[in-house]
């Protein structure tokens, strides 16, 4: 009897979890990066060029950063509270700390980082910093910031690809982002990329990697992946060591709940670690061969993941129809039920304040309440 029981619980809560309802909060046009402070609160970047904000869960956008050329300075001028970056580069990430301190990552020139202080009222550049000083001591500047990570205020790192051959794109600031200093990780490649040039002549090249995520669980314990790269830090980002006896693919996201528990995507496989990343066992793959874009977990059971792929464009036209999926497992990533389908991958699922998930397509933006 006592089995039973508890059998109708487990079922009662297993439907009670698959059937909470996701809103579609806002139909958007080509979103490519989200970050939200509260339920509230939030950030989007559009296509790259345009980061906006929204006060209502994004039911409405403000525009507070723009690419230099979007006006005509003969016919139109740009509003007092947008700030405009140089023409030529692009926005690929946004994270804030708190309502008031954030940073946005930028890539073309030579890349570089604004930040904010007043909630993104006003914007600071400080790309010069990062080239002047790699150019001065011969390291690799940044030629695109995927990701940025704050554990507080003051200490973060951005991540990308170093415009060097062979060199890692992954720079540290201790001092809110004006300035950065390069984390040097032995990223050795076992292959290396041969071409041949004009007059025939064979050359090899070691490939510059790109790191795509940085994840912090505490002020110590982090990691960051990329192409064929797993590195961890134990110590606060003082050191960096590189795994080199797994993942030989292109590793898409990763997620802890703690220090030892988290989870990475590798294309369309699915890791599981229990001991901090020292032993990762194979629990999931995806038979339609789709990549795994985005993983959070709630706890070592409940989670969601993005399985799919944008759709493939050509001069803005649609050559190739996506397919998408926001799957949710209820027993650690072994099993896995779909309950939203886009023509958009998801990606960047974010928890926030431990009530609110959101989670971004190109053309949409989701939300759920896992408290209602």
């Amino acid at each position: 009897m006592k089995k039973y029981f508890s059998l109708v619980i487990l079922l009662v809560a297993a439907k009670f979890c698959f059937s909470q309802k996701w809103e579609l909060v806002c139909k958007t046009q080509k979103t490519t990066d989200i970050f939200f402070i509260d339920d509230k609160t939030g950030w989007r970047t559009e296509e790259v060029y345009t980061l906006q904000k929204t006060y209502d869960s994004g039911k409405t956008w403000i525009t507070k950063i723009e690419e230099g050329n979007a006006y005509d300075a003969d016919t139109t001028k740009p509003p007092k509270d947008v700030y405009q970056y140089p023409y030529g580069n692009i926005i690929h990430d946004v994270f804030f700390v708190n309502s008031k301190i954030g940073w946005v990552g930028m890539d073309g020139g030579k890349g570089g980082v604004l930040t904010t202080t007043d909630g993104g009222e006003t914007w600071q550049g400080h790309n010069k910093t990062l080239s002047q000083t790699d150019e001065a001591h011969g390291e690799p500047y940044f030629h695109n910031i995927s990701k940025i990570y704050f554990v507080n205020s003051k200490k973060g790192w951005t991540c990308g690809i170093a415009a060097g051959e062979g060199k890692l794109g992954f720079y540290k600031s201790t001092d809110s982002g004006i300035n950065w200093q390069i984390v040097h990780v032995d990223i050795y490649y076992d292959t290396l990329v041969t071409f041949h040039d004009d007059v025939d002549q064979l050359h090899y090249v070691v490939p510059s990697p790109e790191l795509k995520k940085i994840f912090f669980v505490d002020s110590l314990t982090g990691w960051t992946i990329g192409d064929r790269l797993f590195v961890f830090t134990k110590d606060g980002g003082k050191t960096w060591t590189r795994d080199t006896t797994r993942f030989y693919n292109n590793l898409k996201d990763i997620f802890f709940l703690d220090r030892n528990n988290g989870w990475i995507s590798q294309d369309n496989e699915l890791y599981k670690t229990n001991n901090g990343g020292k032993k990762f066992d194979l629990i999931y793959e995806d038979k339609s061969d789709q990549p795994i874009t985005t993983i959070l977990f709630l706890d070592n059971n409940h989670g969601y993941m993005g399985v799919g792929k944008d759709p493939l464009y050509e001069e803005d036209a649609i050559i190739e129809e996506g397919d998408a999926s926001l799957m949710e497992t209820m027993d650690g990533g072994k099993t896995w039920k779909e309950i939203l389908k886009d023509k958009s991958a998801f990606k960047n699922l974010q928890l926030v304040n431990n009530s609110i998930i959101y989670v971004e397509t190109r053309d949409g933006i989701y939300k759920l309440n896992i408290k209602k």
